[in-house]
């Protein structure tokens, strides 16, 4: 993500509802300049892609779209929690949203939508 200038959570979210999942992406439509301070690596992330991967550089243009494309891609189809914390984090996100769903209008509104 610090590779197109952008940081999850305010750049990149998603969140599931019950009938379907959005996933947010606000990306700048070049790439960022290697000057750039979004461009700083999180405690997470790297600077550095790997050069064979085909989003490993914006496209001639200086365009991200490609980069983002690829980016959803992977998150929809091969999205992974590494490690036992991201996994117990990501739980306690989903357990939290789910009661913030849990209200009388919620229930009612998911009834009729199943009818």
């Amino acid at each position: 993500l610090a590779e197109l200038g952008m940081a999850y959570g305010g750049d990149l979210n998603a969140y599931t509802d019950f009938n379907q999942t959005v996933y947010t992406l606000h990306s700048p439509t070049e790439a960022p300049s290697a000057s750039s301070p979004s461009n700083s690596p999180t405690s997470r992330e790297t600077t550095e892609a790997p050069t064979d991967h085909p989003a490993a550089a914006a496209d001639e243009s200086g365009s991200n779209t490609y980069r983002c494309l690829v980016l959803l891609r992977e998150l929809c189809f091969e999205a992974t929690l590494e490690g036992g914390k991201d996994f117990d984090t990501e739980k306690k996100n989903v357990m939290s949203e789910e009661q913030m769903r849990n209200t009388v209008a919620y229930r009612v509104e998911k009834r009729l939508f199943d009818q």
